[in-house]
């Protein structure tokens, strides 16, 4: 009976997960996911799976991050490799990982506190509220569900590990944690919630357990200080611990308030500094010291004080005592909801055990997960559009240059360039040294025909951010249409220099040499950008026309039917000037 309840909870948790989240498989590419998946060059090849383990997550597309994430790189590159870009495989991959972290969710809670009833309610409501869709509708969100999936299991298998020895369950934890901690970097929180699982069970610590996964904390914290270099993230530090410390308490009221009211989530909430006299600000001291008295007086409550403990544990990595980019973050609750919802799942419970009140149970629980799971579908309308996205976000955040740009940036995606221009101007308005927002109104302008004003926009942006690979590709683009070839080729290796996985350069300085007539040097940077990216449908396109000119027409056929393959559209000239092809 107990193995038939397990499977109908993880049925009911399963189908409700892919009902609410179905609607977000019609999204796009949307804000980080240009960085991380569309323009990310590491990506788009097995290849690359060394610079994966070795830099950070933008790398493959020249835009640092200060996060090391492998395990997310490489989920990228399995769906790059099934799905190519094509968005509907990214967003299923994420939902089925969102799937997977609330019945391990149910596991977990199933395995401390052997309570059936009480580990299918913590899994409906972890799997249905809303403010988890930034997580799974957006792609770049993936780390937070699938460190989860990790983490959970780690825990899992040393609970079992600690009741009874077995080399698998051993095994399986250790291989779990490595993949937690390559998911995402918070997993290093993991010998705390250990310690605390020890206090409040009583059951007795087993140092060959427990030691290997702090040793592995230690060193995984030593190589991303002297290796990698890069702890947490590499920000300027311009407040003080205090000055940060409201923040922390106004987040404690927007997470409450996000718990109990699920309304207006949005994404991106910055770094703004806070006074103590702020009401949210006093509002969240107020609560905190509340979480902390029911942690005091509820120390003799195992469930209780597990729960509590485990959300002010695992939402001390983003307190902001050490500077991060934000105050708060929807996403930043994924794993500290756990606690919470275990809490309001005893409630439940413990109201079902009334002999009178099992019924009003039923209907809380019902009530409850309807209304997160209604929410949910609506809130994935917000991330389904980049342009609606970034126009009701800006509602919210109307100081951030980036919304601006990344909404110019949508528009011009949706054909709509005259109407990004003031959004890019915007952006600019707001940080005179926003690299990408000088570069983006320079492509409206180049595709406007407005050469000179592209130019400078282009030029603006390197003297900017030297290092910055795609404006020395525009500026070539730029100076080969203005007819100064040997200027462009300038810009153009200077760009490969700075980014020499883009294939696109190659292919702009093969374009330039097959105009001035030097096809062998033509062929050999189309080649160079097929080496660099396999998959870049357009090198192999250019080729074929290169060969068909040489008279080489077996060669043409070839790199014109790869080039198909990969994507590039059919050209019946072009056909019948190979003298037919099969098709």
């Amino acid at each position: 009976m107990d193995k038939k309840i397990a499977v109908i909870s993880i049925i009911l948790i399963a189908v409700l997960g892919f009902l609410i989240y179905a609607p977000s498989l019609n999204g796009k590419f949307i804000y980080d996911d240009k960085f991380l998946v569309k323009d990310n060059s590491y990506v788009k090849s097995w290849t690359n799976l060394p610079k994966v383990f070795t830099q950070d997550i933008g790398s493959g597309a020249d835009q640092p991050y200060s996060f090391y994430r492998p395990l997310q790189m490489i989920s990228y590159m399995a769906d790059y490799s099934i799905w190519g870009l094509k968005t509907l495989g990214y967003h299923l991959t994420n939902v089925i990982l969102h799937v997977l972290a609330a019945i391990a969710v149910y596991w977990f809670v199933s395995v401390l506190f052997s309570h059936p009833l009480l580990s299918l309610i913590t899994g409906l409501l972890f799997v249905a509220h809303p403010m988890h869709t930034e997580a799974i509708c957006y792609i770049s969100g993936r780390s937070d569900p699938l460190s989860l999936i990790f983490f959970l299991f780690t825990f899992i298998f040393y609970i079992k590990q600690t009741r009874k020895d077995d080399a698998v369950q051993f095994g399986f934890m250790i291989a779990s944690y490595i993949l937690a901690i390559l998911a995402r970097e918070n997993c290093m929180i993991m010998p705390l919630l250990f310690l605390l699982y020890h206090y409040t069970l009583k059951e007795k610590m087993k140092p060959k357990l427990f030691l290997p996964i702090l040793g592995m904390s230690v060193l995984y914290i030593i190589l991303r200080v002297t290796a990698l270099k890069f702890l947490i993230q590499n920000l300027p530090i311009h407040t003080t611990v205090l000055e940060r410390l409201p923040g922390f308490f106004v987040a404690m009221t927007g997470y409450a308030r996000i718990l109990f009211w699920p309304f207006d989530l949005h994404v991106e909430y910055g770094a703004p500094v806070f006074p103590w006299n702020n009401p949210a600000a006093i509002t969240g001291i107020f609560i905190f010291i509340a979480i902390l008295a029911l942690l005091v007086i509820k120390r003799r409550s195992s469930l209780t004080f597990f729960s509590i403990a485990w959300f002010l544990i695992t939402l001390f990595p983003v307190a902001n005592i050490y500077p991060i980019n934000a105050y708060m973050a929807e996403h930043w609750l994924y794993l500290p909801c756990i606690g919470l919802f275990m809490l309001m799942a005893k409630a439940i419970t413990w109201l079902g055990e009334k002999k009178k009140l099992y019924l009003a149970a039923a209907v809380i629980t019902a009530t409850l997960i309807s209304f997160y799971s209604f929410i949910t579908l609506k809130q994935n309308e917000y991330w389904n559009n980049p342009v609606s996205f970034y126009e009701r976000t800006v509602k919210y955040i109307n100081w951030n240059p980036k919304l601006y740009d990344n909404l110019g940036d949508a528009l011009c995606s949706a054909g709509r360039d005259a109407d990004a221009v003031p959004y890019f101007k915007r952006a600019i308005e707001l940080d005179p040294m926003y690299t990408g927002a000088h570069n983006n109104l320079g492509n409206v302008y180049f595709k406007m025909g407005k050469y000179d004003d592209a130019f400078a926009l282009y030029r603006k942006s390197v003297e900017i951010k030297p290092n910055f690979a795609l404006g020395y590709l525009n500026l070539g683009n730029v100076a080969v249409v203005m007819g100064r070839t040997d200027e462009a080729l300038a810009y153009y290796a200077r760009s490969a220099e700075l980014a020499p996985n883009n294939a696109g350069v190659y292919s702009n300085m093969g374009l330039v040499h097959k105009i001035s007539g030097n096809r062998n040097e033509a062929a050999k940077f189309f080649n160079k950008a097929i080496e660099v990216n396999p998959d870049f449908a357009l090198a192999y396109s250019l080729l074929a026309q290169l060969y068909l000119e040489s008279g080489d027409r077996a060669l043409a056929a070839k790199y014109y039917q790869k080039g198909v393959s990969l994507g590039q559209p059919r050209n019946p000239e072009f056909e019948k000037l190979l003298g037919g092809m099969s098709r």
